[in-house]
């Protein structure tokens, strides 16, 4: 009758601590355009009823400035930021605090195979301020496969974008287009293969086509994904750079496409994170120019990264440069040279 046993039991939800104050600010992350942007709207959203609005502080760069809304209330702030008249291209982090206390964002983790839980960091706005050229004037239509968010930045840019649904695709409905793109792996879900036999005509007629990375699995038909022949390596672990700092030589220098709208240089490639690209091209009609050579360390130098080819009146160029990861984390060169992919260049 004395005996006892301890049993185990694992909570459902972790016990944690929890900042004192949550929210979040919005937007997370904007774009601006050095020279032609003067400022943004900001919010800070907190999680519960806070102390009064003056009692919030943004941790701004210095010389930015900070104009609270008539409206702000315990609810949040709102308002404008102005930046400094001397203002520099770069990334630039925003962070608050609430009555003297830091503000961090919650983020719920819930799956089957772990216990749920919460993460905090702390809340923080990213601002990218570019010297580039916009994109305003331009009508893309995009082909989107559901993994990137690039079509974003280029309405950020200026571009009206129009997302082209598979209807489009399959009809060639392609008017009033300047630019078509077909996103990452866009291929693996979307009737592109079907669609080239209208979009090759409209690339001969004058039309400019980007296509980035895919996978030999995304329904990859060398002969019909691509209005040439192109081809990704396999296996894949062997044509990409994984080296985020690695060199890059570029290997027409005078090619239009790194001559503007924006003057490409070695310093567009610097501050990447996570990897160069992936997928690279290995094989690739005589038409296509290779525009830039890498290698990881150690390793040959790959020159499938960047490709470009004059047809007809139009252009094609095929991107396996990781350029969407690159700008959703505000770096600098990724814009400049995206701007440039997305700008028609063929002379003719």
């Amino acid at each position: 009758g004395d005996s006892q046993f301890v049993l185990p039991l694992c909570p459902d939800t972790i016990f944690s601590t929890k900042p004192r104050q949550t929210g979040h600010i919005a937007p997370a992350r904007t774009l601006l355009r050095l020279g032609e942007d003067t400022g943004f709207d900001m919010q800070l959203l907190p999680d519960a009823t806070v102390p009064a609005a003056e009692d919030a502080k943004l941790s701004l760069p210095d010389g930015w400035q900070f104009e609270a809304a008539p409206a702000a209330s315990s609810t949040g702030m709102s308002g404008r930021v102005t930046l400094a008249s001397d203002a520099r291209a770069g990334h630039y982090r925003i962070h608050a605090t609430l009555a003297d206390e830091p503000v961090y964002t919650a983020q719920e983790l819930a799956y089957a195979h772990i216990r749920r839980q919460t993460r905090f960091s702390r809340a923080a706005a990213d601002i990218a301020l570019v010297d580039t050229a916009g994109l305003d004037g331009l009508t893309i239509g995009w082909i989107d496969g559901g993994v990137d968010e690039a079509h974003h930045w280029a309405g950020q840019l200026g571009a009206q974008i129009v997302q082209l649904d598979d209807s489009d695709l399959q009809s060639g409905s392609f008017d009033g287009l300047d630019v078509l793109v077909a996103g990452v792996f866009a291929g693996g879900t979307r009737p592109v293969n079907q669609s080239m036999r209208y979009i090759r005509p409209w690339i001969e007629a004058g039309g400019h086509f980007v296509s980035q990375y895919h996978r030999p699995v995304d329904n990859w038909d060398r002969a019909t994904s691509s209005p040439l022949p192109l081809q990704p390596g396999t296996p894949s672990i062997r044509w990409r750079v994984t080296d985020a700092s690695a060199p890059v030589q570029m290997l027409q220098p005078d090619h239009p496409l790194f001559a503007g709208p924006n003057p490409i240089t070695d310093k567009d490639f610097g501050g990447w994170i996570k990897e160069r690209g992936l997928y690279f091209a290995s094989e690739w009609d005589q038409a296509y120019v290779p525009l830039l050579a890498m290698s990881d360390s150690g390793e040959k130098p790959l020159e499938g990264s960047l490709l470009a080819a004059e047809i007809g009146a139009g252009s094609h160029v095929h991107c396996a440069l990781n350029l969407f990861y690159q700008m959703d984390h505000m770096v600098v060169g990724a814009f400049r040279l995206f701007a440039n992919l997305l700008t028609p260049f063929n002379g003719k």
